[in-house]
């Protein structure tokens, strides 16, 4: 699809999109977790109940690909702000913890929906000599939301229905913005696509094959940002610090990956994304340890995951521009949709795990996931196969 350049225009409407839905993730998380503590709800509950966000991204999943070919991306977006929005407002009018679940569910769908179109749109328009600073400005986008989100936690202190309706505000403004734009006819590709059954599982296959240590790392920012965003908070609470804190040391992580996504997308153009991304995880490694070490000193805690955040922040952004590196144009959106669907894995799995960890061990400490994970991947990009097409 290299005929097909992107507008400035659609480009800045897409990492405004972004951006909401790297705040809505970045508030949602959070709130809903300060809420369940306060109401004395289990940690392990908790983080069970977490996870109705991303099985809504993995019901969503397989049909994305199919529907951004069919409607087109503007469409897919304009679909997903829609589930998102009514659902975010439907917080204000339910109380019910199982029906929370549920409108999680349903904004997991509708995220899912519109951030995997918008992010297909931009990676599918970009060449590779421009694609890992493109999608680390895409990345960096998410990261400011996601910084942002959390510092709107505070507004629970006046009422506890002042952050949700600062994310529909937020939600239904892009969705206007959205509206404008042309309604693109999706990918463009040299073979025709279907969507049997068949077919569909060929494609997945053939982007595990090719590809298969690039989307390690969606699933492992996965396991990352949700811990961050669900049991942080509360092993801070029982910490006994103040919970003013915790929008500190939530967004600090994600302030650190702001800082540092576009120079590493350039490097990475530059010197290899499989190279910075064996620094990255050597680097975020450390400084989780070194926060786990520390963890009751404030100042070097944030110190650590802002540092941990410069590098670690980046390692979805740097995954999918890895993958896109290493299969077919044709398999694009399969490749975009798998790395959705293991970011999900991950988001389901972090919160579970740490929720039970911190429920049967009083002193655990959940940067250690982070510390085992980032060592796992890597041994695995310093020993794995180095084949590319």
């Amino acid at each position: 699809m290299e005929g097909h350049q992107l507008k400035k225009s659609t480009l800045f409407v897409l990492l405004l999109t972004v951006l909401v839905s790297g705040v809505s993730q970045g508030l949602l998380m959070p709130v809903i977790s300060i809420i369940f503590e306060k109401q004395g709800i289990s940690s392990t509950i908790s983080g069970l109940h977490s996870a109705g966000f991303y099985i809504g991204i993995l019901i969503a999943s397989p049909f994305v690909e199919m529907f951004i070919r069919r409607f087109g991306f503007k469409k897919v977006i304009l679909i997903g702000l829609t589930i998102t929005n009514i659902s975010i407002l439907l917080f204000m009018v339910f109380q019910s913890v199982n029906v929370w679940f549920f409108l999680r569910l349903f904004i997991g769908i509708g995220a899912n929906m519109f951030a995997l179109a918008s992010q297909t749109w931009v990676t599918s328009t970009v060449g590779q000599k421009q694609r890992g600073l493109i999608i680390s400005i895409y990345g960096l986008c998410f990261g400011l939301g996601f910084a942002i989100g959390p510092y709107a936690t505070n507004l629970i202190d006046y009422n506890e229905k002042l952050p949700f309706l600062f994310l529909a505000s937020l939600s239904i403004s892009i969705f206007i913005v959205v509206l404008f734009l042309e309604n693109h006819s999706s990918i463009q590709n040299d073979e025709q696509v279907n969507f049997r059954l068949y077919d569909f599982l060929n494609r997945f296959k053939l982007v595990l094959k090719y590809a298969w240590i690039a989307l390690l790392f969606p699933f492992a920012y996965g396991v990352l940002e949700s811990v961050i965003n669900v049991n942080l908070p509360t092993q801070v609470l029982r910490s006994n610090f103040d919970i003013k804190l915790i929008s500190i040391i939530v967004s600090v992580f994600a302030l650190g990956s702001i800082l540092f996504q576009i120079p590493l997308g350039f490097w990475s153009d530059r010197y290899g994304r499989r190279r910075l991304l064996l620094v990255a995880t050597s680097i975020g490694g450390l400084s989780f340890l070194v926060a786990t070490i520390f963890f009751h000193n404030i100042y070097l805690l944030i110190s650590m995951l802002f540092l941990a955040g410069m590098f670690v922040g980046s390692i979805y952004s740097l995954g999918i521009a890895y993958m896109i590196d290493l299969i077919p144009k044709s398999l694009i959106p399969m490749g975009t949709v798998l790395s959705g669907i293991l970011f999900s894995f991950g988001s389901i799995l972090g919160p579970i795990v740490g929720g039970v960890l911190l429920q049967v061990f009083s002193s655990f400490n959940v940067l250690w996931i982070f510390i085992v994970l980032l060592i796992c991947l890597s041994i695995v990009l310093s020993t794995g196969s180095k084949k590319e097409i």
